[in-house]
């Protein structure tokens, strides 16, 4: 594989994981074998809050890069890669979704960590997202979905399982009263534009607002 290969098979989310876990690098820390004290100093220059945030950053980036991972089997290999396999198809259908799911609440973590002024606003954004929504209903509530800005208003979904294809661009979701037919793909991608613009900001905040090491710097 060329190295032009190599990045090309990173996607966009990915790279910015990375240039999230590159920051842990370049910050500039004096006490780096001594791990309570780098503990408390890194906390200090990242500006966390908590002794234990610098902990949970390093578990939103793997977050947020393991979840990507199965995000992107789906996307190359879609629901299905064996016709017979009805087991997979459940699999893949469930286990993308709430890995959606995952990386949504990592993100949202992360803009807890770096007092992003706006978060409420992008959380109430992000947990309104299509695939959100399509993972409460098939995959996480689905016997007793809470309609939204309905109080005490329950409904509840089954898939039919002969409209799951490798695509996944005809779903049939049958509710109490009415069903509807959704395509995962463009909800798949609206989650990721949201995402990395949410993570654009994060590296600005990160890389920009805090004190690194002036040799790793090219300025």
């Amino acid at each position: 594989m060329s190295d032009e290969e190599y990045l090309n098979s990173f996607s966009y989310v990915q790279y910015y994981a990375m240039l999230m876990r590159e920051v842990l690098r370049l910050v500039s820390i004096k006490n780096r074998y001594h791990e309570e004290k780098f503990i408390k100093e890194i906390n200090q220059k990242l500006k966390f809050q908590n002794q234990t945030d610098f902990k949970l950053y390093e578990a939103c980036i793997d977050l947020v890069e393991d979840t990507e991972l199965a995000i992107n089997e789906v996307r190359k290999e879609g629901l299905i890669t064996k016709a017979d396999h009805y087991g997979e198809m459940y699999l893949r259908l469930y286990g993308v979704l709430n890995a959606f799911y995952q990386q949504m609440n990592a993100i949202i973590d992360l803009m807890r960590l770096f007092n992003f002024t706006n978060q409420r606003e992008l959380t109430n954004q992000l947990k309104s997202l299509k695939i959100i929504e399509l993972r409460n209903k098939l995959a996480s509530h689905t016997t007793n979905y809470s309609i939204p800005n309905m109080k005490k208003e329950i409904d509840f979904f089954r898939l039919a399982q002969s409209t799951i294809s490798k695509k996944g661009n005809s779903l049939l979701i049958v509710g109490k009263e009415k069903s509807e037919t959704v395509d995962i793909n463009p909800m798949m991608e609206e989650f990721t534009r949201n995402i990395l613009k949410i993570l654009d900001q994060i590296v600005i905040i990160g890389i920009y607002n805090r004190p690194f090491k002036k040799e790793h710097l090219n300025i």
